[in-house]
Protein backbone atom coordinates (compact mmCIF):
# COMPACT_ATOMS: atom_id res chain seq x y z
CA UNK A 1 0.00 0.00 0.00
CA UNK A 2 1.49 3.49 -1.18
CA UNK A 3 1.73 5.96 1.24
CA UNK A 4 -1.14 8.31 -0.33
CA UNK A 5 -3.06 5.77 0.29
CA UNK A 6 -2.17 5.17 3.65
CA UNK A 7 -2.78 8.46 4.69
CA UNK A 8 -5.97 8.70 2.63
CA UNK A 9 -7.26 5.11 4.41
CA UNK A 10 -5.88 6.46 7.80
CA UNK A 11 -8.20 10.02 7.49
CA UNK A 12 -11.14 8.04 6.49
CA UNK A 13 -11.36 5.60 9.76
CA UNK A 14 -9.66 2.61 7.14
CA UNK A 15 -12.46 3.13 5.09
CA UNK A 16 -10.81 2.98 0.95
CA UNK A 17 -14.39 3.77 0.06
CA UNK A 18 -15.23 6.96 1.68
CA UNK A 19 -12.95 8.84 -0.91
CA UNK A 20 -14.58 6.99 -3.86
CA UNK A 21 -16.50 9.45 -5.94
CA UNK A 22 -20.10 9.51 -5.70
CA UNK A 23 -23.12 8.68 -7.95
CA UNK A 24 -23.19 12.61 -9.74
CA UNK A 25 -19.82 12.99 -9.50
CA UNK A 26 -19.01 9.79 -11.79
CA UNK A 27 -21.74 11.23 -14.05
CA UNK A 28 -19.72 14.65 -14.44
CA UNK A 29 -16.64 13.11 -15.14
CA UNK A 30 -18.00 10.65 -17.17
CA UNK A 31 -20.10 13.11 -19.65
CA UNK A 32 -16.82 15.63 -19.46
CA UNK A 33 -14.78 12.80 -21.03
CA UNK A 34 -17.38 11.80 -23.62
CA UNK A 35 -18.17 15.29 -24.40
CA UNK A 36 -14.36 16.60 -25.63
CA UNK A 37 -14.07 12.74 -27.24
CA UNK A 38 -17.35 13.58 -29.03
CA UNK A 39 -15.97 16.80 -29.97
CA UNK A 40 -13.68 15.42 -31.90
CA UNK A 41 -15.62 13.31 -34.19
CA UNK A 42 -17.57 14.30 -36.98
CA UNK A 43 -20.39 16.55 -35.29
CA UNK A 44 -21.77 17.66 -39.01
CA UNK A 45 -21.87 14.59 -41.69
CA UNK A 46 -23.21 16.20 -44.96
CA UNK A 47 -23.29 12.77 -47.56
CA UNK A 48 -23.52 12.47 -51.11
CA UNK A 49 -20.87 12.34 -53.94
CA UNK A 50 -18.11 14.47 -51.96
CA UNK A 51 -19.23 13.39 -48.43
CA UNK A 52 -17.91 16.20 -45.68
CA UNK A 53 -17.84 16.19 -41.87
CA UNK A 54 -16.93 18.68 -39.45
CA UNK A 55 -16.00 18.10 -36.03
CA UNK A 56 -16.95 20.34 -33.73
CA UNK A 57 -13.92 22.16 -33.39
CA UNK A 58 -14.29 23.03 -37.41
CA UNK A 59 -15.33 25.86 -39.40
CA UNK A 60 -18.70 26.99 -38.91
CA UNK A 61 -19.26 25.21 -35.34
CA UNK A 62 -16.49 27.01 -33.48
CA UNK A 63 -16.73 28.59 -30.65
CA UNK A 64 -20.24 27.95 -30.00
CA UNK A 65 -20.11 23.85 -30.20
CA UNK A 66 -17.08 23.57 -28.71
CA UNK A 67 -18.42 25.37 -25.50
CA UNK A 68 -19.97 21.93 -24.83
CA UNK A 69 -16.76 20.24 -24.73
CA UNK A 70 -15.03 22.75 -22.69
CA UNK A 71 -17.71 22.93 -19.93
CA UNK A 72 -18.06 19.50 -19.76
CA UNK A 73 -13.79 19.33 -18.97
CA UNK A 74 -13.89 22.16 -17.06
CA UNK A 75 -17.00 20.61 -14.68
CA UNK A 76 -15.07 17.04 -14.82
CA UNK A 77 -12.20 18.54 -13.61
CA UNK A 78 -13.96 20.73 -10.80
CA UNK A 79 -15.03 17.29 -9.86
CA UNK A 80 -12.05 15.19 -10.16
CA UNK A 81 -9.34 17.66 -8.66
CA UNK A 82 -10.73 17.52 -5.23
CA UNK A 83 -11.49 14.00 -5.01
CA UNK A 84 -8.30 12.93 -6.78
CA UNK A 85 -5.55 15.01 -6.43
CA UNK A 86 -6.75 16.77 -2.65
CA UNK A 87 -6.75 20.36 -4.73
CA UNK A 88 -8.78 22.86 -2.53
CA UNK A 89 -11.44 24.69 -5.03
CA UNK A 90 -13.25 27.52 -3.53
CA UNK A 91 -16.49 26.85 -1.98
CA UNK A 92 -17.85 29.78 -4.11
CA UNK A 93 -17.47 31.16 -7.41
CA UNK A 94 -18.77 35.03 -7.70
CA UNK A 95 -21.20 34.18 -4.95
CA UNK A 96 -22.44 30.91 -6.58
CA UNK A 97 -22.01 27.66 -4.93
CA UNK A 98 -19.92 25.16 -7.06
CA UNK A 99 -23.48 22.38 -7.47
CA UNK A 100 -25.16 26.24 -8.73
CA UNK A 101 -22.11 26.41 -11.43
CA UNK A 102 -22.23 22.54 -12.35
CA UNK A 103 -26.03 23.30 -12.60
CA UNK A 104 -25.58 26.56 -14.94
CA UNK A 105 -22.84 25.25 -16.75
CA UNK A 106 -24.88 21.57 -17.35
CA UNK A 107 -27.64 23.84 -18.65
CA UNK A 108 -25.97 25.79 -21.06
CA UNK A 109 -24.90 22.62 -22.40
CA UNK A 110 -28.10 21.13 -22.90
CA UNK A 111 -29.58 23.92 -24.08
CA UNK A 112 -26.98 24.05 -26.75
CA UNK A 113 -26.84 20.85 -28.01
CA UNK A 114 -30.61 21.37 -28.09
CA UNK A 115 -30.74 23.90 -30.11
CA UNK A 116 -28.18 21.87 -32.95
CA UNK A 117 -31.19 18.92 -32.46
CA UNK A 118 -33.70 21.41 -34.04
CA UNK A 119 -31.36 23.10 -36.66
CA UNK A 120 -28.72 20.92 -37.33
CA UNK A 121 -30.04 18.05 -40.30
CA UNK A 122 -26.85 16.33 -40.89
CA UNK A 123 -25.80 15.12 -37.39
CA UNK A 124 -22.65 12.92 -36.94
CA UNK A 125 -21.95 10.60 -34.46
CA UNK A 126 -20.22 13.52 -32.79
CA UNK A 127 -23.34 15.70 -32.25
CA UNK A 128 -24.77 12.45 -30.47
CA UNK A 129 -22.12 11.90 -27.87
CA UNK A 130 -21.72 15.74 -27.07
CA UNK A 131 -25.65 15.77 -27.13
CA UNK A 132 -25.85 12.38 -24.56
CA UNK A 133 -22.80 14.06 -22.77
CA UNK A 134 -24.97 17.22 -22.13
CA UNK A 135 -27.72 15.45 -21.07
CA UNK A 136 -25.41 13.64 -18.54
CA UNK A 137 -24.06 16.88 -17.44
CA UNK A 138 -26.81 18.44 -16.60
CA UNK A 139 -28.66 15.23 -14.71
CA UNK A 140 -25.08 14.99 -12.79
CA UNK A 141 -25.21 18.66 -11.78
CA UNK A 142 -29.06 18.01 -11.04
CA UNK A 143 -27.92 15.11 -8.30
CA UNK A 144 -24.87 16.90 -7.58
CA UNK A 145 -27.40 19.90 -6.40
CA UNK A 146 -29.90 17.42 -4.68
CA UNK A 147 -27.47 15.87 -3.13
CA UNK A 148 -25.95 18.64 -1.40
CA UNK A 149 -29.19 20.28 0.03
CA UNK A 150 -30.18 17.05 1.57
CA UNK A 151 -30.06 17.06 5.76
CA UNK A 152 -27.35 15.02 7.11
CA UNK A 153 -28.94 12.01 8.97
CA UNK A 154 -25.69 10.40 10.70
CA UNK A 155 -25.03 7.03 10.99
CA UNK A 156 -28.30 4.41 10.95
CA UNK A 157 -29.68 3.28 13.68
CA UNK A 158 -28.46 -0.12 15.16
CA UNK A 159 -30.62 -2.89 13.97
CA UNK A 160 -32.38 -4.73 16.79
CA UNK A 161 -32.01 -7.74 15.36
Amino acid sequence: MDSSLRRRTARSGGNRMADSPSTPEIVIMASGGVALLGSFLPFVDVGGEFGVTISAWGDGLLPIATYVAIFGVLQALAVALPRFAGTKLPRDVAGFTLPQVHLVLGFFSALIMVGYLILNDAKGIGFWLMFLAAAGLLVGAILLQREGSRPSTGPAPKSPF
